[in-house]
């Protein structure tokens, strides 16, 4: 949601393959979490890393 009104502000208007681009991979993994018992486990300890990782990314930018 962010990202379509973050690109409201364009005079383009709403930039459609970066909306895709970013809900497809998110919707995948709410998929595959559900379906897949062992994602859990697998990426469930990598999780404080892409937080840390996030948080400087945020904080580039």
């Amino acid at each position: 949601m962010p990202v379509f009104i973050y690109s409201l502000s364009y005079a383009d208007g709403c930039e459609w393959m970066l909306l895709v681009s970013t809900l497809i991979p998110v919707i995948l993994g709410i998929i595959l979490g559900h379906i897949v018992q062992g994602f859990r486990k697998i990426f469930g300890t990598g999780v404080a890393a892409l937080l840390l990782l996030l948080g400087w990314n945020i904080g580039q930018g």
